[in-house]
């Protein structure tokens, strides 16, 4: 039996090599990612 998730991986694009590196990457998805996850005080 093989490994699914061997076969499921795909190597990072160019594209998506320098958008992980982006303003835009930290900005408008970790940021907002990382509020959704705060507890409410």
């Amino acid at each position: 039996m093989k490994n699914v998730l061997a076969q499921a991986h795909v190597p990072e694009s160019s594209f998506g090599k320098w958008f992980l590196r982006s303003n835009t990457w930290t900005n408008y998805v970790l940021e907002v990612a990382m509020d959704d996850l705060t507890l409410p005080c």
